[in-house]
């Protein structure tokens, strides 16, 4: 039996599954009880004490909640994804017991596009390597002649918010775009393939912003690689799923493809040393989706689902 005598009861308990910033856990616990549960162990032996107090959880879309654990917080009203990922959450399960399951489209997408144009740059001009020259002394350049980023030919994986914000920045380096999503979009300016693998034939940088899941899994495979050819660049700022760090590394072994910008890695933070130590590669720790401006907006997104779903309302943004 839990003891309420703390006064916790009256307070909703939102339970953290991963970490954020000060700044957003700060506002939530402002209205809410935040109890900051980062690791599977630490989450078990809450609720084996305490589950019934847990009214909401904020998790990102990679970590696993399935319908055993929901099991153990009887009062629990929503679940909410801190971003636009959800892979992690088993959604029917959720349904089945009356929880919402709401996520913040849109909220990141400039700012993970901004991550994507950073890590082109950085891996098309050399920028890591030759800042690392001339902090040694040396004052030349690490490849003669590196090529340029505008007028080449890029092709987006997901023409979703953040696939959107990547096409507009690449009419800023004057870049015909292509893209391959589920559907084609309503605009004149950029050309749809009907696969990816189309895609990879037509283009010179490949920007990968799928989401996780199964149906994602490995779709940059070693034969969309070769399509994309040894002068070819990919970036992916969506899941590291999409890509298999084996697939990859030969890749750039073997000068299948030129480079890789990534800021996610299948199975992150695990990175094998056989990527790692690829040269021709440029890393960011899954930032992409952080900034002040992000963060903020999507927190406003999230409160906003929280306040709906605690007063028995639908939310504005529920998983699709």
């Amino acid at each position: 039996m839990t003891d309420h005598s703390s006064g916790l009861d009256k307070v909703p308990v939102i339970v953290l599954t991963f970490p954020l910033p000060d700044l957003v856990t700060q506002r939530l616990g402002t209205q809410y009880h935040v109890e900051s549960l980062l690791t599977p162990a630490a989450r078990q032996a809450y609720v084996t004490h305490s589950g019934d107090l847990v009214r909401a959880i904020v998790t990102n879309g990679s970590t696993r909640l399935d319908g055993a654990f929901m099991d153990t917080m009887p009062n629990l009203c929503i679940i909410h994804t801190f971003g636009v990922g959800y892979e992690g959450v088993d959604v029917d399960a959720a349904r089945a017991r009356g929880i919402e399951v709401a996520y913040s489209p849109g909220t990141n997408a400039d700012s993970v596009a901004d991550q994507a144009f950073a890590l082109l740059l950085a891996v098309m001009r050399d920028i890591v390597p030759n800042d690392g020259l001339v902090r040694q002394g040396a004052w030349r350049p690490i490849r003669p002649v590196p090529p340029q980023l505008s007028g080449q030919k890029i092709g987006i994986v997901g023409m979703g918010h953040i696939g959107q914000r990547i096409a507009a920045r690449a009419a800023g380096f004057s870049m015909p775009v292509f893209y391959y999503s589920r559907r084609p979009c309503d605009q004149a300016q950029w050309t749809y393939c009907p696969s990816v693998m189309d895609m990879a034939a037509r283009v010179n940088i490949l920007a990968v912003t799928l989401p996780g899941g199964p149906e994602t899994c490995n779709v940059i495979d070693a034969d969309v690689l070769r399509a994309l050819g040894p002068q070819g660049y990919v970036v992916n700022v969506g899941r590291g799923s999409v890509i298999s760090n084996t697939v990859l590394t030969e890749a750039l072994e073997k000068g299948i493809i030129a480079g890789a910008g990534l800021d996610v890695v299948e199975r992150e933070p695990n990175l094998p040393a056989a990527l790692r130590e690829q040269p021709n590669i440029v890393f960011s720790p899954h930032v992409g989706a952080r900034s002040p401006q992000s963060l903020l907006t999507c927190l406003d997104q999230v409160m906003t689902n929280l306040h709906a779903a605690l007063a028995g309302r639908p939310v504005h943004t529920p998983v699709p």
